[in-house]
Order: C-alpha cells, then sequence, then structure tokens
C-alpha cells in the first residue's frame, strides 16, 4: 500500500483510519478518540474533520 497523508498530522502513513478519501494516522486516530469534548483542542479536530464533509456530499 502506498504511503498517504494524515489529515491530522500531515505525516505519511502506510495504515490508518480511512474515511472517504482521507486518511487519519493510528496515533492521531487514539488521539481524537480519547480527546474529551472540554480540551481545548478539540474545535481544531472539529475543523479538521470537516475537510472530510465535500467528498461526503460528492458521494465519494
Amino acid at each position: 500500500m502506498k504511503p498517504e497523508i494524515c489529515l491530522f498530522c500531515g505525516k505519511e502513513t502506510a495504515e490508518g483510519l480511512h474515511i472517504f478519501q482521507a486518511v487519519i494516522c493510528r496515533e492521531c486516530e487514539g488521539t481524537l478518540v480519547r480527546t474529551d469534548t472540554t480540551h481545548p483542542r478539540y474545535p481544531e479536530y472539529v475543523e479538521k474533520l470537516k475537510r472530510i464533509w465535500p467528498a461526503c456530499e460528492a458521494g465519494y
């Protein structure tokens, strides 16, 4: 499998969580699921996840 770029950290990853055309590396996936909604970085994570939405609307 060819390396892809993580939506969150921007590093190359050969595996991770694929959502439409986006990939989230294992490390960032773990951070994401452990982050409480009151954490200061939570809004940043939500904004990054919103980047996936155009692919959802396009039907990919």
